[in-house]
C-alpha cells in the first residue's frame, strides 16, 4: 500500500468493476482513449482510478465512490495494445470532474474507514473466515491463491475486501460494500451477501 494518492486521477469508467483495496485487477487495455491515459499514467505515478458506470441511467456517469489503484505490471504489445495489473490502493470519491474527454480526470477525495467497534468487527471477520473455510470444506472452488491469503490476513478491513473482491459476484451488492465506510457494518452486510449467494446455489 502507499501513504498518499494523488488529488486528482485519470478514471476508467467500466461496466460491473469495482477495485477494492488489495485487490488485484487484471485489464486489457485496446481503446485509444485508454492507451493514451495508460502512457501519462506510466510517466506519471502509475496510477489511476476505477469507476463503475451505472446502469440505471443512460447519461453515461458512475458512482461517486471508486477505487484508486497502482500499475504493479504492464505489458505492453507490439500493437499498441497492454495487458497488466492494477493493485487497488484506496477508497475514493470523485468530488469533482475536470475532464470529460478523452478520459475522465476527477479531483479524488481519499476516504478512511472507521472502526469504533474494533471488537465487533474482529468477531465478525473470524465468522467469515469459519465460513470461508466450510465452503472450501463442502466442495466450494475457491481460487488458491485466496485460500493462502486467507490464512495470511490478520486485519478485519482487509479480509472482508478479499473476500467482497473474490467472493461477491453481484456488481451491485460490491458497489455497496466498497461505498460502506463502517467496517462492522460492512462486514455484517458481506456476511448477509454471502450467506444468501449460498443459499441460492
Amino acid at each position: 500500500m502507499i501513504s498518499s494518492i494523488p488529488n486528482q486521477l485519470a478514471v476508467m469508467a467500466l461496466p460491473a468493476a469495482i477495485l477494492f483495496p488489495g485487490a488485484m485487477l487484471p485489464l486489457y487495455i485496446f481503446e485509444e482513449k485508454y492507451r493514451d491515459m495508460l502512457s501519462h499514467a506510466l510517466d506519471q505515478d502509475r496510477m489511476f482510478a476505477i469507476g463503475m458506470l451505472r446502469e440505471d441511467v443512460s447519461d453515461g456517469s458512475v458512482y461517486p465512490i471508486g477505487g484508486a489503484g497502482l500499475v504493479r505490471a504492464c505489458v505492453q504489445n507490439s500493437d499498441g495494445t497492454s495487458h497488466l495489473v492494477l493493485q487497488g490502493v484506496q477508497r475514493v470519491r470523485f468530488a469533482e470532474w475536470l475532464q470529460a474527454d478523452p478520459y475522465r480526470i476527477a479531483r479524488v477525495e481519499a476516504l478512511e474507514s472507521t472502526n469504533q467497534q474494533a471488537g465487533e468487527a474482529a468477531k465478525l471477520a473470524a465468522m467469515l473466515l469459519s465460513l470461508c473455510n466450510d465452503l472450501s470444506a463442502q466442495g466450494y472452488a475457491l481460487p488458491p491463491e485466496f485460500q493462502e491469503y486467507l490464512d495470511q490476513i490478520n486485519d478485519p478491513e482487509a479480509l472482508g475486501d478479499l473476500i467482497s473482491s473474490t467472493l461477491i459476484p453481484d456488481p451491485i451488492l460490491r458497489q455497496d460494500l466498497l461505498q460502506e465506510l463502517d467496517v462492522p457494518v460492512r462486514l455484517k452486510g458481506l456476511m448477509l451477501s454471502l450467506q444468501k449467494r449460498i443459499k441460492s446455489e
